[in-house]
């Protein structure tokens, strides 16, 4: 079992904080999309916001560019294909949209032994612009 599974579990007790409780920021979550899909993330966590919060503070999207990045310099395909496949799963559970489909992009031509130079400035702009959204919904959530 996952990390992120196996936390998700431990904290389902909190489940019953629905999104639907009082405590919502005026946030219209639609103007995050296509970046951050923030119900579809809330539906991986049982709509546990607080979870669902937590996890997105803890999101660390530069630090995997900084690895793919890395590893598509060195030619290293399964390194890249490793660390895309790993921030595809994060970005998927987060509702990341974009982001999970540029490292699918990513991963399936590591898969294939191509090259991805031209991917990585795309990549460094979705981490970039997942950052911001991520930042913009934990203030107005005041988390």
């Amino acid at each position: 079992m996952s990390k992120l599974n196996t936390y998700i579990l431990n904290n389902a007790k909190d489940a019953a904080k629905d999104i639907s409780s009082g405590g919502v920021g005026q946030m219209d979550y639609a103007s995050l999309l296509p970046t951050l899909d923030v119900m579809d993330g809330l539906g991986r966590v049982l709509k546990n916001k607080n979870l669902y919060f937590r996890l997105l503070g803890k999101f660390s999207g530069a630090q995997m560019e900084t690895d793919i990045a890395t590893a598509v310099e060195n030619g290293d395909y399964a390194k890249t294909r490793e660390v895309a496949h790993a921030l595809k799963g994060v970005c998927a559970n987060l509702g990341l949209k974009s982001l999970t489909d540029i490292a699918l992009q990513i991963e399936m031509r590591a898969k294939a032994e191509e090259t991805a130079f031209d991917l990585i400035p795309v990549l460094s702009k979705a981490i970039a612009d997942a950052e911001d959204a991520i930042a913009r919904l934990l203030a107005d959530e005041k988390v």
